[in-house]
């Protein structure tokens, strides 16, 4: 066709401009009237062609960085003489008449009027800078046509190139109107305008071509295939077999530093800095090979480092995108000690350097466990391989893509070593407790207190002598003994073992030897239910296992926990959860999360194919009982989960009415069902000892006799008496002082802050405090330190301490100002090490009577995925979200049924205090106080404070936030994709939701504007401290020691030990700055942890102040939980004059100043 251009032909002059006049103020109708064009194309085709016109649908696209909002359809198109009599004239025959109503109309609100007279395309300039129509008619011989204009009166029209029937509308958003750019608000208009409409509409956002060395998200994972789906795809029913492929393909270190990415290239290896990636180009055989990778991790930090592998930039499959490349653990010193009473020590946890072990090498596995062989990467002729590195910095020397190979038998690997000759003396018994190394810090020894034959046995003396545990019991985890045989030839492995923890469950290990399984009976070596300890021999049937080695060579034996064949059971329960939980928030999202239990949803109707996935997981939730049964061989309590959820999945397919009466009995087994999982994946074992035996050697007795029992239990209850387990001392030396410390931690945590005194403090006090200062650490409940210290029976320093307590002891006279203490200079060193938002809570009337420890604030928790489906923005640190964000979005969230939470402080067993914090976020963002005239009385009886509570109260009496929630299992389940909480959610959600990883970030809170245009997003911090007690004899020596425990290097050490020791769960939020720098945080999240602590401010503490957090619970409430709801103004100042009340109270009682009256 030849080129047109021309002006839009109308019966009345001026129309646009009365067009945008009358829709300034409901300018969203645009797209009710565009997606009505795109239903009318679809039932035009209908009725001129049925056939063709099934499964039509339009597509709206939201195309932010193009500034694009474009809608498909694909019903009958237009012609270039329908588009001139459709497009180009603008309703001749109703424009007059749109003219009259108009005028009639000019002071009214009617929208509508737009759609009546034909003119509602044109509203689509409301909006749009510039339009084009690409079209394609149905009729056969039909020219594509593209039409394009920028005011709606001048086009230009041309032959088109789309190649399908149908239209696409192209919208060029104009910068006035960006809200259109966001699908959320496309979302909320299409579900108020078009839900009711009978063709199917989707919403899609189009977002940037990710790089090859993009961010691998959660997201990405979660589209990817699973490995369970491409084995499938590539017709694999055997994990033990090895497909075809072609010879190994190694990628050198100068292969890699030739790639391209964000990496530095050394002379024999590429360092990957987290967030880095490195993308690499190579030929090879098609075929499915196993990914080894040689390795180093960047020595300082305690985590494993993790990558995500892509393919022809893509993930092959989830798995592929969670790599963990583990480092490698020792004790420190290569033995446990005692302390001064004789009880083991625990020791530190120490990483071997490269120079001690060299490259470390990894053949990719499904790091959850599921799978238990080596996972298989699909070749081609060409390909481009990418590596991210998503947690830690690594050295990377070598990537070998090698052929799977077939394990042997043992019957195989026996008659290899058929001329061998059994050997006749057995190496001495190795100390589990002792290994050469774990690939986990967390691995380390206990003490079994319970058999006098587990050995070393120390009587009533604590003694670490054995090994695992729930320490050892993750799928991944690795234990490696050495040893050196004096003769060669044929032993056998024993192993003084206990698996006492899984009466269903076996516990099963994988066997290696120098780092190869050397057959297949020993990848899936089963440690089942024992009361007791027994001599497990390493065995194929009945056979005991015979291994050959050679004298003088020094051999590696390394066990590996696995799920074994509990592998594919628990993967599938996995998918299934995941189903579930999906299922649950479609539920949550029509009929809310408390349903009318004697309405009718017709649920069967609206989401049939839910209702269907119903049966189907109900199907595959008793094929994994029955499979497990099968294996285990056992059918219990173990399998209740999964059957009653098979079971009310089966009734709510049978009578979907049932589903709104017990949506929560529901979504409690989802979560029963999780945790089930979380302790199936669970298989700890016990090891006492290891012995590479002679097979002539006869089998030595499991456990005790009734004699040897009898005197040792008699011993354990004559040492209750004297023994003091809640004591720690170092080991001995001279010492010209000693203190006394208490701490209200657990023995663990104790253990370890009693390791850095004896190894770093004690020995080093002479030069820092003039004199040898020893530490008697002593373990104490909280609850009996306010009573001794009271009856002058309390220790020189106090660890630990609540937030309250220091100036709550201050002004009883029990704490000690540290300024009269500490001269200026050391004073000011020492409390740079802080913010002031954590010395705060500790100063008072001009003294300081603590040091910080921890220190936490709330920060913004948000799921990724849920934000991306509903079409919200996610927050970041270049745009934060302020309230009017939130409440923007809470309709948003709401329309599915979802909730935006805060802690209040009312929630059962909630801690009252976090409402105060909660509220602290208002009254901070909006420049107020807490307290006025250094504590003499509250300040909450202001006017900003008042403004404060109005606003924070509004969410819960106008918006409809709830008051009583688990903010853990809601964020979770996804009931409540964002969440206001404090910093240490961040540690449960790692170990607690697994299923979830990846799909979860922080932010900082929203913020409120100021007048001068900025955003404050300050936010309340609450810390825990060490206290010097007036009762301390050396007070200088009391000072040194404070000093010394909240130095950076010591923080960092304690912090470390506590991670290695107790997992991520254990993450310590050190007050110290620059120690907290040094933990290991992802780059991600210590950006935004540092942001928000940027705005962190401390409430001082004030005689009476406990007051003040119980009140403001108590004002809350009274105006949000309440049924007769009180007034916010009058209740807030209520209870501000109770607090007052308290206050004057209590500095009457201590002789302050108080407020006049």
């Amino acid at each position: 066709m030849e080129p047109i251009q021309g002006n839009v032909s109308i019966d009345a002059q001026n129309i646009m401009p009365i067009i945008k006049k009358w829709l300034y103020s409901d300018k969203d109708i645009f797209i009710r009237e565009v997606v009505s064009n795109g239903c009318d194309a679809i039932t035009k085709l209908r009725m001129a062609d049925s056939a063709a016109a099934q499964n039509c649908s339009i597509h709206v696209e939201v195309d932010k960085a193009a500034r694009e909002l474009r809608f498909i359809d694909d019903g009958v198109g237009m012609t270039e003489d329908e588009v001139k009599t459709n497009i180009n004239q603008v309703a001749f025959s109703g424009a007059k008449s749109f003219m009259e109503e108009y005028a009639k109309n000019e002071d009214q609100e009617n929208s509508g009027i737009i759609g009546h007279f034909g003119l509602g395309f044109y509203s689509v300039f409301m909006i749009a800078d510039k339009v084009t129509i690409d079209t394609l008619s149905f009729r056969e011989g039909a020219t594509p046509v593209r039409w394009e204009s920028e005011d709606g009166m001048a086009f230009t029209m041309t032959e088109g190139t789309r190649a399908t029937r149908g239209t696409t509308i192209t919208l060029h958003v104009s910068e006035a109107e960006s809200e259109f750019l966001e699908v959320w608000r496309v979302r909320e208009v299409l579900d108020r305008y078009c839900s009711f409409m009978s063709v199917p509409i989707y919403l899609e956002e189009v977002k940037e071509e990710k790089a090859d060395d993009a961010e691998v998200t959660g997201e990405e994972i979660a589209a990817a295939p699973t490995y369970t789906a491409f084995l499938k795809d590539h017709n694999i029913t055997d994990e033990n077999a090895a497909p075809a492929a072609g010879q190994a393909i190694r990628l050198d270190s100068g292969m890699l530093a030739a790639g391209t990415g964000k990496f530095t290239a050394g002379t024999d290896s590429v360092l990957l800095d987290e967030e880095g990636s490195l993308t690499v180009a190579f030929q090879g055989q098609p075929g499915l090979y196993n990914l080894v990778i040689e390795y180093d991790p960047v020595a300082g930090r305690s985590r494993d480092v993790e990558l995500g592998v892509r393919l022809g930039g893509k993930l092959p499959f989830q798995e592929a995108g969670s790599l963990v490349l583990t480092r490698r653990w020792r004790d420190k010193g290569g033995k446990i000690e005692t302390d001064l009473n004789g009880n083991d020590i625990r020791p530190s946890q120490e990483e071997i350097t490269k120079e001690e072990r060299d490259w470390l090498t990894y053949t990719a596995e499904d790091s959850s466990g599921f799978h238990t062989r080596a996972l298989l990467f699909p070749i081609e002729a060409e390909n481009t391989l990418t590596l991210y590195a998503s947690r830690e910095s690594v050295h990377i020397r070598s990537i070998t893509l090698r052929p799977a190979t077939e394990l042997p038998t043992y019957a195989q690997y026996k008659a290899q070593h058929a001329g061998a000759k059994d050997a006749t003396v057995s190496l001495p018994l190795i100390q589990a407790e002792l290994p050469a190394w774990k690939n986990d810090a967390t691995i380390v020894a206990a003490s079994d207190r319970v058999s006098p034959a587990t050995t070393p046995f120390k009587g009533a003396k604590i003694s670490l002598n054995n090994i695992g545990g729930n320490t050892w019991s993750s799928p991944g985890k690795e234990i490696a003994w050495e040893f050196t045989p004096t003769q060669t030839g044929l032993y056998e492995i024993r192993l003084r073992t206990r698996q006492n923890y899984k009466r269903g469950f076996y516990a099963t290990r994988t066997l290696k030897i120098n780092g190869e399984i050397p057959f297949a009976e020993a990848q899936d070596l089963r440690f089942t239910y024992h009361n007791g300890w027994i001599i497990y021999t390493v065995s194929a049937g009945d056979e005991a296992c015979k291994f050959y080695f050679e004298a003088g060579k020094t051999y590696t034996m390394s066990m590996t926990v696995t799920l074994g064949d509990f592998g594919d059971t628990l993967g599938r329960t996995q998918e299934s959860v995941s189903v579930l939980n999906d299922i649950y928030r479609e539920l949550l999202m029509i009929i809310g999360s408390t349903p009318d239990t004697m309405r009718d949803y017709n649920l069967d109707k609206q989401i049939p194919d839910t209702i269907e996935q119903m049966l189907t997981q109900a199907e595959k939730l008793e094929a994994i009982a029955s499979d497990i049964q099968e294996i285990a061989g056992f059918s219990g309590s173990e399998l209740a989960s999964l059957r009653k959820m098979a079971t009310q999945l089966r009734e709510f397919h049978k009578d979907p009415r049932e589903i709104s009466k017990r949506l929560r009995y529901f979504k409690d087994n989802i979560a029963a069902l999780n945790t089930w999982m979380l302790d199936a994946k669970s298989l700890p074992l016990d090891v006492d000892t290891v012995t590479i035996a002679a097979p002539s050697e006869p089998l030595p007795k499991a456990d005790a006799n009734f004699f040897q029992m009898a005197g040792y239990m008699f011993q354990m209850f004559a040492a209750s008496f004297v023994e003091d387990y809640n004591s720690l001392s170092g080991t001995g030396g001279a010492t010209d002082t000693q203190l006394t410390v208490w701490s209200t931690t657990g023995r663990d945590q104790a253990t370890i802050l009693n390791d850095l005194i004896r190894s770093t403090y004690t020995p080093n006090s002479k030069l820092t405090a003039g004199k040898t200062v020893g530490v008697n650490l002593q373990i104490v409940q909280a609850d009996a330190i306010l009573p001794s210290v009271a009856a002058g029976n309390g220790p020189d320093v106090l660890m630990h301490a609540g937030m309250q307590l220091p100036i709550n002891y201050a002004t009883r006279k029990a704490a000690v100002d540290l300024k009269t203490v500490a001269d200026a200079a050391d004073f000011e060193k020492v409390t740079a090490r802080f913010r002031e938002s954590a010395l705060t809570p500790l100063s008072f009337n001009g003294g300081v009577y603590g040091l910080p420890e921890q220190e936490t604030y709330p920060v913004m928790f948000y799921r990724t995925d849920i934000l991306s489906e509903l079409g919200i923005p996610a927050p970041s640190l270049d745009n934060p979200w302020t309230w009017e964000d939130v409440i923007k979005y809470l309709p948003v969230l709401q329309k599915k049924n979802m909730s935006f939470l805060m802690d209040t402080g009312t929630s059962v067993g909630a801690d009252v205090s976090v409402g105060m914090t909660t509220f602290a976020m208002f009254v901070y963002q909006r420049g107020g106080q807490f307290y006025k005239d250094g504590g003499i009385a509250t300040a909450l009886d202001s006017e900003t404070a008042v403004e404060a509570f109005k606003f924070w109260t509004k969410f819960y009496t106008s918006y409809g936030l709830p008051t009583n929630f688990n903010i853990a299992n809601r964020f979770r389940t996804g009931e409540s994709p964002i969440v206001i909480a404090d910093m240490t959610l961040y540690n449960q959600l790692i170990v607690s939701a697994p299923e979830i990883k990846g799909l979860w970030q922080m932010s900082v809170v929203p913020g409120t504007k100021k007048d001068d245009g900025t955003v404050d997003h300050s936010v309340r911090s609450s810390v825990s401290a060490c206290i010097m007690l007036s009762t301390a004899q050396d007070k200088a020596a009391a000072w040194d020691f404070m000093k010394w425990w909240t130095d950076t290097d010591t923080q960092v050490s304690y912090s470390r030990e506590m991670e290695s020791l107790l997992g991520t769960s254990a993450r310590y939020p050190s007050a110290n700055v620059e120690a907290m720098k040094q933990l290991p945080w992802s780059t991600r999240d210590f950006k935004v942890l540092q942001a928000q602590a940027a705005w962190a401010k401390g409430v001082p503490e004030v005689p009476g102040s406990y007051y003040t957090p119980r009140h403001i619970n108590n004002a809350f409430r009274a105006v949000c939980i309440k049924e007769d709801a009180d007034e916010p103004r009058e209740t807030i100042l209520q209870y501000a004059r109770i607090i007052n009340d308290e206050i004057y109270d209590k500095r009457t009682e201590f002789g302050l100043p108080t407020e006049k009256r």
